[in-house]
């Protein structure tokens, strides 16, 4: 019975808790003056005039000092009642009925302070002068509102008895009563009379409305009748329809001119421009109603963010940000990649808010806590902190995944607003075309806290759209996501800053923070102790799980799982489990509740019963379908297809691992469920493929239910599994729930295609250490059951490596299986990376075999190897031919081979290369001595074979290319749709080249993708003008030319400007170097012509022209006078 009771007080415990976050919602921004004022007397004035407290806390605080209980709510309701908010008193009535809770019969609010508070809720900021005056005390302190002027009244003790409580609150009726006189209507409001508007008539007995209408004034004078026709002017001389007192319209725009017939012409414009100016004000009114809308419902929403439900956790279980937030480390990228450099929170807010139209990237691994910045962030900017936080700026908290496929970031900002609050408020109408106008006009104003873009859907364009500034183009944006597949915000980015989490000194904070907050101070000295946190040496007794630590929602785990059982998890797999266990333990309490059974805990994960198992693998399947297209929400539909049963469906949505989601629209029917945090999904998922290797070969053993789940995946499903970048997190939690069992998941790995082989030494590495000997073994017995057709090949593969580890290692034994040996290569990937040509003993033939090897089979950075140790073409080739006769496709992305000897290169080599380089997107090859027919047989090879190359950038200056073929040319560059960067400097190119290649393009009506053009250092005294025309026109994305040193004559110039000027071109031209050619006979208007066909251009260099001084001065004159934003360089000077 002692149990049953002491269980009992913890549940209500744990309801109050609830009870106090559920109120704590509501006093919150501008309503937390509220509290503190109906406080004063509960709690120390010193602990209410704290920056970091919080409604919460001023809760515990009353429990701690016993003036609430889980029994004694009174005070709480009498707040809730002197409030208003009944909402709140609701909660607190259910709160009672639910666990008989009795109220104390006891008076807690003095009457006094009951009638001040109702009094200063009527005192508005306009009355805050009349205050001031009548209230002589206010005159020696400074403040912003009415409530922050009574708490310093509170704490100067100007309030401490009933007389002066009664005193001021008189004073405050007075100042009332002012602004009510005031607003008191007069016959004298001709202008508010002239508009027809409605007055109340105050004399006695006639309380109804009327309109004082001009008609009633039935001889007014001259100035009178001159002044009446000027404000209603306006709407007559537009001919407004007005009626009389038959309801007959009738137009008094003629009549309105026959009798003033020698008004002046300033008397008749007066008219419309005071229409004008009310158009204005009414138009600045709506302006700033909806901008103060903004900013009180923003702060409202934001200044609540700080209270949240941890992602891992279950919602009875919430934290306060801005009790426990710990700085964290932060790495700040330098530009140009010019390295880092460690900074702090407030320093990257300050860069960013000093920044005009600052675009922010925040980067960092899953739980590292870039969610918890942005929510800190917007908390300090809704509270009024002392930091001023993007002071007078409208912050938007958004989530980038509740971005829909066609929608933009309009339409994410108005998605979570409430319309109908907006029209209550503003008296405008619910469009939400006015909140998007408001946002595009203003968006210097606003500031967007976008998070997750990892977790972006539908490949939605408006992310990046905003940070390359094509929209919003002022506004300050902050966005948070993994390290995967963010290298173009990365170059658009203004600020780029890696969240690292927590060091030393922070999880010592944040350990003790966390049990502060949740009062057991004693809980968080011995979790320091056990982690062992001031250890400065090599050892620490936890060292794993002290890594994780500086992971913040692994460390508030850590500190969960520490509260509950004072024991720590080896690594994130059993941590991962312990969370399991908790939010199942959560669920099956509740089920036992409402069975009235005896509650019996699940003490181990390994002991959850087979029903709780099987609904969390139904949730991994359903999740793994979500997350290999890197979508987190999974719908009733996809739990319906799994043909599981009723029962299971619905225990899989009430575990606790996913919550409802409002539809996003009210004809959307269809149910939503989400994970709390993407972890949650990654780790599911690893369950589910657990689960699925180990009923490998048992199925006929599993129950109907866990057959139809666990239906066997075929080889494209393991393809997906192995190589799918979403699910890498989920390959490593497959691997720990799996343990000595692990083998089963890599027997996946075990193909006839040699580049899987290249990512399974990194997984081999996830298995545990004591494990790892047993998982190998076994691995290598299924391998060699296996009648591989590679078998030949991974012999040979076997032989290069031990060469190759011979090479760049001393004394290091590499003898072994193709398993072993390619996990030793992978340990080396550091020694690869520095080794080079030059110390390489190998052979041309022999080393180029065995680099092609090593690219194919190791996880290594091919580019660098490529470039230290491919010498010469006899070696490139011996490489191109075994990574060809190996069927294999490299993922190079980069291909750097630039100032190798290639001038006897077989044709057919680069041609091979490319087309097992689908990934290819850069290829450096400069100064190699390549030779025209290199590409001529590349242009005829891409053409015949109708190869689409994904090549991005091609770098070929420094080779003879002066026999290059120009069909075959720009066969190539149509089969590189997506090619943006061509530099062919100093490549022997003639004039003819050119003319020829521009003709073919024109006849082909080809429109390329270029960017960036570099033909400079090539003689084309005889180029045609209209080649070079033709030229600009098919590349309306050319923002760079070069073609500086080109023997270039001022004829091409002239007729150049003559041509675009006549064809109407407008080029997008922001750079053009043409210096270094004899321009001295250029016409000032043929050029200036052409200048004024590129509005873009911001650069112009014109050096080492032979230009007369007469030219330079006329030409910098009329450039200078019409065209005043290029910067320019003609014969050696800067104008």
């Amino acid at each position: 019975m002692a149990t049953d009771k002491t269980e009992c007080d913890e549940d209500l415990k744990e309801k109050f808790q609830i009870l106090k976050f559920q109120l704590s919602k509501h006093y919150n921004g501008r309503y937390f003056k509220w509290l503190r004022f109906c406080l004063h007397g509960y709690i120390q004035l010193e602990d209410l005039d704290r920056d970091d407290v919080t409604a919460m806390s001023l809760f515990n605080e009353l429990q701690r000092t016993g003036e609430i209980t889980p029994r004694k709510v009174r005070l709480l309701l009498n707040i809730a009642n002197l409030t208003g908010f009944s909402e709140a008193v609701g909660q607190i009535d259910q709160y009672m009925a639910d666990n008989n809770v009795q109220l104390v019969d006891e008076e807690t609010l003095a009457a006094s302070r009951k009638q001040l508070f109702k009094m200063l809720r009527q005192i508005g900021q306009d009355e805050l002068k009349n205050v001031i005056h009548n209230y002589d005390e206010l005159n020696k302190f400074e403040f912003t509102n009415i409530w922050d002027a009574v708490f310093i009244l509170d704490k100067e003790e100007l309030l401490s008895t009933s007389s002066n409580i009664t005193r001021f609150t008189d004073c405050l009726g007075k100042s009332v009563q002012d602004r009510r006189r005031e607003e008191r209507p007069t016959t004298s409001s001709m202008s508010n009379n002239e508009q027809g508007i409605q007055k109340k008539d105050n004399r006695p007995n006639r309380g109804g409305s009327k309109m004082k209408k001009r008609k009633r004034k039935r001889r007014p004078n001259r100035s009178e009748s001159e002044t009446e026709e000027t404000a209603t002017s306006s709407n007559n001389e537009q001919g407004i329809e007005k009626k009389d007192k038959r309801g007959r319209s009738k137009m008094k725009k003629r009549r309105r001119k026959k009798k003033q017939p020698n008004r002046s012409n300033s008397e008749s414009e007066e008219a419309p421009t005071s229409s004008k100016k009310r158009m204005r004000t009414n138009v600045m009114l709506q302006t700033e109603k909806i901008e103060t809308y903004l900013i009180e419902i923003q702060k409202d929403k934001c200044s609540r963010a700080s209270i949240f439900t941890p992602a891992t956790m279950r919602e009875k279980y919430k934290v306060d940000i801005s009790q426990m937030f710990t700085d964290m480390e932060l790495i700040k990228e330098l530009e140009n990649n010019k390295g880092s450099k460690p900074t702090t929170l407030e320093e990257m807010v300050d860069i960013i808010s000093s920044t005009p139209g600052c675009k922010a990237l925040i980067e960092g691994e899953g739980g590292i806590g870039k969610t918890t910045i942005l929510r800190h962030i917007s908390y300090t900017w809704a509270t009024h902190n002392k930091s001023n936080v993007f002071e007078g700026k409208i912050v938007f908290l958004l989530c980038v995944r509740d971005l829909e496929k066609d929608e933009d970031i309009f339409d994410l900002i108005v998605k979570q607003l409430d319309m109908t609050d907006f029209n209550l408020e503003t008296d405008l109408p619910k469009d939400p075309r006015l909140i998007k106008k408001f946002i595009k006009k203003h968006d210097n104003k606003v500031v967007l806290l976008l998070d997750g873009l990892d977790e972006l859907r539908f490949n939605n364009q408006s992310v990046i759209s905003l940070f390359r500034k094509d929209t919003l183009k002022k506004s300050t944006v902050i966005l948070t996501s993994r390290s995967e597949n963010i290298d173009e915000f990365k170059k658009e980015c203004n600020v780029h800053v890696i969240v690292k989490g927590f060091n030393e000194k922070s999880i010592g904070k944040y350990i003790d923070k966390h049990f502060e907050y949740f009062e057991k101070p004693e809980m968080g000295k011995s979790l320091r102790r056990e982690l062992d946190i001031m250890n400065q040496g090599w050892l620490r007794k936890h060292e794993e799980v002290y890594s994780m630590c500086k992971n913040p929602m692994l460390l508030l785990s850590i500190c969960i799982l520490w509260e509950d059982n004072q024991s720590l998890p080896e690594d994130k797999t059993d941590l991962f489990k312990e969370f399991f266990r908790s939010i199942l333990n959560q669920f099956h309490k509740q089920q036992f509740k409402e069975t009235r059974e005896k509650f019996q805990k699940i003490s181990k994960f390994e002991e959850t019963p087979a029903n709780y198992v099987n609904a969390m693998i139904l949730l991994g399947k359903c999740m793994y379908k979500s997350l290999k297209e890197n979508q987190l929400s999974i719908n009733m539909k996809d739990l319906n297809d799994t043909q599981s049963t009723t029962d299971m469906i619905d225990m899989a949505i009430k575990l606790g691992f996913v919550y409802e989601e409002a539809p996003i629209s009210k004809s959307n029917f269809e149910r939503m469920f989400m994970p709390p945090h993407k972890l949650i999904v990654e780790s599911l998922v690893g369950f589910y493929l657990c689960k699925l290797c180990e009923s490998e070969g048992i199925e006929n053993e599993c129950t109907e239910d866990v057959r139809r789940i666990l239906t066997p995946l075929d080889d494209n499903e393991w393809e997906v599994i192995r190589e799918s970048w979403y699910l890498d997190l989920a390959r490593e939690f497959a691997i720990g729930f799996l343990g000595d069992k692990a083998y089963a998941f890599f027997n996946h790995w075990i193909t006839n295609n040699l580049s899987t082989y290249r990512s399974l030494p990194e997984y081999l590495d996830c298995v545990k250490e004591p494990h790892k000997d047993v998982v190998i073994n076994k691995l290598i017995n299924y391998m060699e059951s296996k009648d591989l057709e590679i078998s030949n090949h991974l012999d040979d593969i076997s032989t290069s490596t031990r060469m190759f580890i011979d090479h760049i290692t001393e004394g290091v034994q590499c003898d072994g299986h193709f398993i072993r040996l390619i996990m030793q290569l992978n340990r080396l990937k550091d020694e690869m990376v520095h080794f080079s040509s030059s110390s390489c003993r190998m052979a041309g033939k022999c080393k180029g075999k065995v680099i092609a090897h090593i690219v194919v089979i190791a996880e290594c950075d091919e580019v660098t190897i490529i470039k230290n140790l491919l010498g010469d073409s006899d070696e490139f080739k011996h490489f191109v031919t075994e990574c060809s006769l190996k069927q294999v496709q490299l993922a190079l992305d980069t291909l750097y081979i630039s100032g190798n000897n290639l001038h006897n290169i077989d044709v057919n080599s680069i041609s091979s290369l490319l087309i097992m380089c689908p990934k290819l997107r850069q290829l450096f090859m400069s100064d190699c001595n390549l030779s025209g027919d290199v590409i001529n047989h590349l242009g005829t090879e891409c053409s015949l074979n109708q190869v689409q190359l994904p090549l991005e950038r091609l770098y070929i200056s420094g080779n003879n290319l002066h026999n290059i073929d120009v069909n075959s040319m720009s066969s190539f560059l149509i089969m590189c749709p997506k090619l943006v960067m061509l530099y062919m400097r100093d490549c022997n190119l003639s004039g003819d080249v050119i003319n020829h290649f521009g003709t073919e393009c024109s006849l082909k009506q080809v429109q390329l993708a270029l960017i960036e053009l570099d033909i400079s250092g090539n003689n084309l005294h005889n180029i045609d003008v209209n080649s070079i025309s033709s030229l600009l026109i098919m590349c309306p994305k050319l923002t760079y030319l070069d073609m500086s040193d080109c023997n270039l004559s001022g004829d091409v110039i002239n007729h150049l400007g003559t041509e675009c000027s006549l064809k109407q071109v407008q080029l997008a031209l922001e750079r053009l170097d043409i210096s270094g050619n004899n321009f001295h006979n250029i016409d000032v208007n043929s050029m200036l012509s052409f200048l004024i066909m590129c509005p873009k251009l911001t650069y112009l260099d014109m050096s080492d022209c032979n230009l007369s001084g007469d030219v330079n001065q006329s030409l910098g004159y009329r450039i200078f006078s019409q065209t005043s934003s290029i910067s320019i360089r003609m014969a050696r000077y800067r104008w």
